[in-house]
């Protein structure tokens, strides 16, 4: 979505904007793969369902007291704090040149033979090693494996579908030793989210 900035961390969006709702302006985000927490602000409770189809983080009850908004605030700047700000750094095997990754600029990784790709909002990376290794970098309440050869960040994900995650616009096999962990990772981290 042209002139919204990749690395915006919160976007407050009302319901009941001129040209387009905050509804509509949450899907294109989303649908143009931006990641930022989006918080609505609102006196239409009715619209807190179809909310979660965009993700959002949270709904500011119009007239708004400080209270709520603090609440509502803190959760989701430590939220945003825990994992959003951490990075990792990695050698990519093709162009020899060190990277630093914010662990919330990354959607997914990928493992084949030892060869790890990272798949994040700024391209792919490519490099070596276990994905046990690149677990232990990253936190375990954000990233979740579905399958032996991916690892998931939660953050990212857009949906499901029987055995396949939606993430950084791919589609994702879940495996069925993996199906119900993974699962369960998913609901906590959508449990805690909200």
């Amino acid at each position: 979505m042209s002139g919204f900035d990749p690395e915006t961390d919160i976007v407050f969006l009302d319901i009941c904007m001129p040209v387009l709702t905050g509804m509509e302006v949450a899907r294109k985000l989303r649908e143009s793969n931006y990641a930022s927490v989006i918080i609505f602000v609102t006196n239409m409770l009715q619209y807190a369902v179809e909310g979660y189809s965009v993700q959002a983080s949270d709904f500011i009850v119009k007239p708004a007291s400080a209270v709520s908004v603090n609440r509502i605030m803190d959760r989701v700047l430590s939220q945003l704090d825990r994992s959003e700000q951490k990075t990792v750094m990695l050698k990519d095997s093709s162009s020899g040149e060190i990277t630093t990754l914010k662990v919330g600029d990354i959607y997914f990784i990928e493992i084949n033979r030892h060869r790890i790709t990272w798949h994040t909002r700024l391209g792919n990376f490519v490099d070596w090693g276990s994905m046990n290794a690149v677990q232990e970098q990253l936190p375990s309440k954000t990233f979740a494996r579905c399958h032996v050869s991916y690892l998931v960040n939660l953050n990212h994900v857009k949906g499901t579908k029987k055995d396949v995650v939606l993430v950084g616009g791919e589609s994702l096999p879940v495996s069925r030793s993996y199906k119900s962990a993974f699962y369960a990772e998913l609901a906590t981290y959508i449990g805690e989210a909200r």
